[in-house]
């Protein structure tokens, strides 16, 4: 199990689009990646979109990657989630534990949602 990621930079964010089938260990490298960009690169944007990531993803792996993203720091930067409904059900646990913990986030099922939060 491997889930892959792809980075684009654009001028006002950073689209990060994830393939594969989904495992802890490599979301979480790729959320360390993007996030270390972002400071290093004065991005304060992120749009991650997860629709292409195939297995289930536990309610219980959901809320590790939250907990993750939050222990990375990412102060200052907003993120967009685009995920199917099927891999945000039943609640959107990601997004209650990240932005319980003060991080900027919204988990949504499509792109203009995402692009408007941004606010891109």
């Amino acid at each position: 199990m491997t889930i892959n990621s792809k980075i684009s930079i654009f001028d006002k964010y950073i689209y990060v689009d994830y393939f594969g089938e989904y495992d802890n260990q490599s979301a979480n490298d790729s959320i360390d990646e993007v996030v270390k960009l972002c400071k290093s690169k004065e991005y304060t944007k992120v749009l991650f979109d997860f629709r292409r990531i195939t297995g289930d993803v536990s309610t219980l792996e959901r809320f590790k990657m939250a907990e993750h993203l939050i222990f990375s720091k990412p102060e200052k930067i907003r993120f967009a989630c685009i995920a199917t409904e099927q891999q945000t059900l039943p609640v959107k646990i990601g997004e209650m534990v990240a932005r319980s913990a003060g991080v900027d986030i919204k988990i949504t099922e499509n792109e203009a949602s995402a692009f408007k939060w941004l606010d891109i």
